[in-house]
């Protein structure tokens, strides 16, 4: 793929594997990763042919086959087959993080409640590293298999350096949040299972979902994206804002102009694989945004009135679709 070189296309370049195959005709994905390789292929002489060419090429071990009983796993991610869905977990790592910290046993939680920050708390090396080290395997979960721990895993990186008691006990409370959650993972459905918004959605769809926290920790905004294609979550995001916003429907916006951002990157991989562009589907929570995202005007701020442009550049084009949504539809909610 021009977009991204660690994946490669099985194409179609003849009519020798029946009629219906056309030219250039998409039959599968190729994923590697250093010298890992995953075949995103069904059973049948392409795959069979193209390992067989792997095989001949370098020394590779044994083949691990996804079937309806047997999973693998792929750096480090477990997939397995629930009849016609996918599921993509990392339940083997969590309890080994969960072990390693002695938490196998105690009483989860069922939510992830935080205390007002307190006083500046600067950690010494010691425990500065350890924290790290914390961060660092949640975000191992949190940018995978598990959404759910992105905005905590954020705030943990940011508060670290200067709150090392209030920063150790979010670690805590999140290893508590996984001790009761271990069996959550991504479940891809074919188009006639549904989706998590009810109805199937096209592959020449991506629905991209932004909110945004005003000013929830310290004076800057905390944005949360969501994209979805086919209805199954493929790409999110939670970071603090790099300026501090002085309405709600700055920070609203701030949030919506970097989704669409990602969604545009990710907009230029899937058109490689469905050889057509597909529409971004904006949801927003705040109507102030959307105003200035659809409409153009004058903001208060250069900073914020180009990407309000920008967001309604793309209206007129026809390449974004913006709606509202209450907050409870708002997938990105922090």
């Amino acid at each position: 793929c021009t977009v991204d070189g660690c994946v490669w296309m099985i194409r179609c370049v003849s009519s020798s594997l029946g009629a219906s195959c056309g030219a250039s005709t998409l039959l599968g994905l190729l994923v590697t990763y250093v010298d890992d390789l995953l075949v995103l292929c069904g059973a049948g002489p392409v795959r069979a042919g193209l390992l067989q060419v792997l095989v001949s090429m370098w020394e590779c071990s044994a083949e691990s086959f996804l079937t309806a009983t047997t999973p693998l796993t792929f750096c480090g991610l477990e997939i397995a087959a629930h009849g016609s869905s996918i599921e993509i977990h990392q339940k083997r790592y969590v309890d080994q993080l969960l072990v390693k910290y002695d938490f196998e046993s105690v009483k989860p939680l069922n939510c992830i409640s935080m205390e007002k920050v307190v006083d500046e708390d600067v950690p010494d090396d010691e425990q500065l590293r350890d924290l790290q080290a914390r961060a660092g395997e949640l975000n191992w979960l949190a940018t995978r298999t598990r959404p759910d721990l992105a905005y905590y895993v954020s705030l943990l990186a940011s508060t670290l350096k200067k709150h090392a008691s209030w920063s150790r006990q979010l670690a805590t409370k999140v290893l508590k949040y996984l001790s009761g959650t271990r069996e959550v993972g991504i479940f891809f459905h074919q188009a006639s299972a549904g989706t998590s918004r009810g109805t199937f959605r096209p592959e020449t769809v991506l629905d991209v979902f932004s909110d945004a926290g005003f000013a929830g920790f310290g004076t800057r905004s905390q944005t949360g994206i969501l994209i979805c294609w086919g209805g199954a979550p493929v790409l999110w995001r939670s970071a603090r804002q790099t300026t501090s916003a002085t309405s709600t429907g700055e920070a609203e916006l701030t949030a919506a102009a970097l989704a669409v951002q990602c969604g545009l990157g990710l907009r230029q991989l899937v058109e490689e694989w469905v050889d057509t562009t597909p529409i971004l589907n904006l949801y927003v929570d705040n109507t102030s945004a959307i105003s200035v995202a659809s409409s153009g005007g004058t903001w208060r701020s250069r900073y914020y009135a180009v990407r309000g442009q920008l967001l309604h550049e793309l209206v007129l084009r026809n390449q974004l679709n913006l709606f509202h949504v209450n907050t409870k539809e708002e997938l990105a909610d922090t």
